[in-house]
């Protein structure tokens, strides 16, 4: 368990690492109104979470927002602060190195100079946003919180894209291997990856619309500068959504290629089993007139009878493939 207090502003940057509620808070009460104030719980404990919030004074049903894991983009804003909560994506590998899609929920509440960020497990994807920081790069020390408030989103849309491009690189991979060997059977892994993709739209989609209220019907506490980037934001979104119906038609594509080969196969199989029967069908109706049981057959009884019979159906049979590779049935 560990809470990151990050104070900073265009002369200073001070972290407060691995510390308890109660010194958070005092070092936040103790700063210059000067200062943006960014309070980040890396691992969910209820109790902390309900001291801060409330300390902060956020309201009970959005603390109850905040551990709701499944909940939805929603964004709600208040007189003195603002409440956006959203999924967080990162490509991960597991123990036996293959890589997966993790997703949390993380829930980001702004005020006039102070951002509290609460995450569902341990580790984020804000590496970034802290070194620029420290190292005082580009706008973020120039700026107040709602700028803060801004780059965390876009942080995490950013990788929404990172997880798009992994989910396509699996795409273009099961085509590479359905090309390379169609006998293949990759219909699962097609329905797997269509059920990830359903799950990202599922995020971006009313992410979209929320950031549209925040654009549409801004929090006093966003200065007018700043929607611009919000408007950026809105773009990637959609440029997000546009590439999830590019990869759920490729999907679809795949999916008819794999049906088209194995109808080809199914085609190949039965065409054998149609040349197969064709030869024998013939040679099934001689057999069946001498495997009658008439007494009168006069060639029955010449010594030459029987190979002249096996010869005859040989011929036949060879007479009938002869045929059909004429034909260029196989």
């Amino acid at each position: 368990m560990a809470i990151e207090l990050i104070q900073y502003n265009l002369d200073q940057h001070k972290v407060f690492g691995s510390c308890e509620p109660a010194a958070i808070l005092e070092a936040v009460k103790n700063s210059s109104s000067q200062c943006v104030n960014w309070v980040d719980i890396d691992v969910l404990q209820q109790d902390w979470v309900e001291t801060i919030c409330k300390n902060f004074g956020v309201h009970e049903l959005l603390i109850e927002d905040i551990f709701n894991h499944n909940h939805l983009p929603k964004y709600e804003f208040y007189e003195n602060y603002c409440f956006l909560t959203l999924k967080m994506l990162s490509v991960d590998t597991d123990a036996e190195g293959v890589k997966f899609i993790q997703s949390e929920q993380v829930s980001i509440l702004m005020g006039s100079n102070w951002v509290l960020t609460v995450q569902e497990i341990e580790g984020d994807i804000f590496g970034e946003v802290r070194h620029r920081l420290a190292k005082s790069l580009g706008n973020l020390r120039k700026r107040q919180s709602d700028y803060l408030f801004y780059r965390l989103i876009d942080t995490t849309v950013d990788f929404y894209f990172v997880a798009l491009e992994f989910l396509r690189e699996q795409i273009e991979d099961l085509e590479a291997r359905l090309t390379a060997q169609p006998e293949l059977n990759i219909a699962e892994d097609i329905l797997y990856l269509k059920s990830q993709l359903r799950t990202l739209r599922k995020y971006v989609q009313p992410l979209r619309t929320e950031i549209n209220r925040v654009r549409i019907e801004p929090s006093p506490l966003i200065h007018k500068n700043n929607l611009f980037y919000f408007n950026d934001l809105n773009d990637h979104l959609i440029m997000l959504e546009s590439g999830f119906e590019t990869s759920r038609e490729m999907l679809n594509d795949l999916m008819d290629l794999h049906l088209s080969y194995l109808s080809h196969s199914m085609n190949q199989v039965m065409k054998t089993l149609s040349i197969v029967s064709t030869i024998f069908i013939p040679l099934t109706f001689i057999a069946g007139i001498y495997g009658m049981n008439f007494e009168f057959m006069p060639e029955l009884e010449q010594i030459w009878a029987y190979p002249a019979l096996l010869g005859f159906m040989l011929c036949l049979a060879i007479t009938l493939i002869w045929l059909m590779k004429r034909k260029r049935w196989f």
